[in-house]
Order: C-alpha cells, then sequence, then structure tokens
C-alpha cells in the first residue's frame, strides 16, 4: 500500500474516532443534563413530600381535636339524655294525690317545712321547690305558685309582710275531691283553692 492509500486510511479512522468522540461527549453532555434535569424534579418532589408530611402532621393533630371533641360532644349529649330521662320518668311516674288523706299523710312525713328560714338564702322559694322535689320522689306532682300575701291570708294564713308582696307556694289536685289545694311548704297548712269543675 502506498502513502496516499495509508494517508487516507489514517484520516479515515482518525475522522472516525472525532466522529465517535463526538457523539460520546454529545451523549455524555445530553445524559448530564437529563441527569441534571432529573435532579432538579427530584428535589422539588422531595420538598413536595416534606410539605405533605408536615400536612400529614397538622391534619393528623387537627384530627385527634376534632375526635376529642366530638367524644365530648357525645358525652355531654349522652349525659343530657340520661338527665331528660331521669326527668321524664319522674314526671310519667308521678301522679295527682288520690285524696286529701294521702296529701295530708305526704306533709307529716316530709322534713321541708322544718327547715330553717334564711333571709337571702333559703326562703319561700326554696321551701317550695324542695317540697315539690321531696313530692317528686315520692312519685306526686306538686306545682310552685307565687301568689299575693293578700291573697294567702283569705284563707286565715297569718304573714309579716305587706299584702302586695309576693309568696311562694305549692299547688296539689286531690283526684278524689277534684279539686285544687294550695300548700304553704313553710307551716304544711293545707286551704282549698277551688274544685276543678
Amino acid at each position: 500500500m502506498n502513502q496516499k492509500g495509508l494517508f487516507l486510511i489514517l484520516t479515515l479512522v482518525f475522522s472516525l474516532v472525532c466522529i465517535e468522540t463526538w457523539i460520546a461527549i454529545e451523549q455524555k453532555n445530553r445524559l448530564t443534563s437529563e441527569i441534571q434535569a432529573l435532579t432538579i424534579k427530584i428535589d422539588q418532589m422531595n420538598r413536595t413530600i416534606d410539605s405533605m408530611n408536615n400536612t400529614i402532621i397538622i391534619l393528623t393533630s387537627e384530627n385527634a381535636k376534632l375526635v376529642l371533641t366530638v367524644e365530648e360532644k357525645d358525652r355531654a349529649i349522652r349525659e343530657f339524655e340520661s338527665q331528660v330521662k331521669k326527668l321524664k320518668n319522674s314526671l310519667e311516674n308521678s301522679s295527682q294525690f288520690p285524696d286529701l288523706q294521702t296529701l295530708k299523710s305526704f306533709l307529716a312525713e316530709d322534713k321541708t317545712n322544718t327547715h330553717a328560714y334564711v333571709k337571702g338564702s333559703y326562703e319561700c322559694e326554696e321551701f317550695a321547690l324542695d317540697l315539690q322535689k321531696s313530692a317528686y320522689k315520692k312519685g306526686y306532682f306538686l306545682s310552685v305558685q307565687y301568689v299575693t300575701v293578700g291573697f294567702l291570708e283569705q284563707y286565715g294564713w297569718k304573714y309579716q309582710a305587706p299584702r302586695a308582696m309576693t309568696h311562694v307556694c305549692n299547688l296539689a289536685f286531690v283526684i278524689d275531691n277534684n279539686a285544687f289545694y294550695i300548700v304553704e311548704p313553710q307551716t304544711d297548712k293545707i286551704a282549698l283553692l277551688s274544685y276543678a269543675d
């Protein structure tokens, strides 16, 4: 082979090596760019995952608070329903006094009238409410009534208060007599108020 042919082959080989090198460099540059782009995407995804993890921690904490709030609400509802049930049971099992003797016997057994009168803290309202509670416990219904002292004095009851002043007492219905009776809770006195018919 002559020099010219050898030179041509060497030039061709050199050109091929240069082209392969250039292709390899281009591939390396392209891969480096792709790796950099993927690295940026991975960093963005990591930041997104960190943000999501923080959100999950916050939501888990808020959920725990909500569960506690729901549990407190449910407990309060159950307690309220229990109180309503007790009151409903008391009212359903309460009845009017069958006869006047039953009313008198109840008042004789009950000790509300023996409580001490304390001005400003245990007065006529407290006497009437306590007598009402005591009646409910025995299965009887007694209402609480506001009336004037003058109204009660017409039954011969004496008070050391102006006639226009209000006073709290109880009202009982006696089935046999078909009548309403005023009850003075501080003395257990009874007076016929009126007949129902």
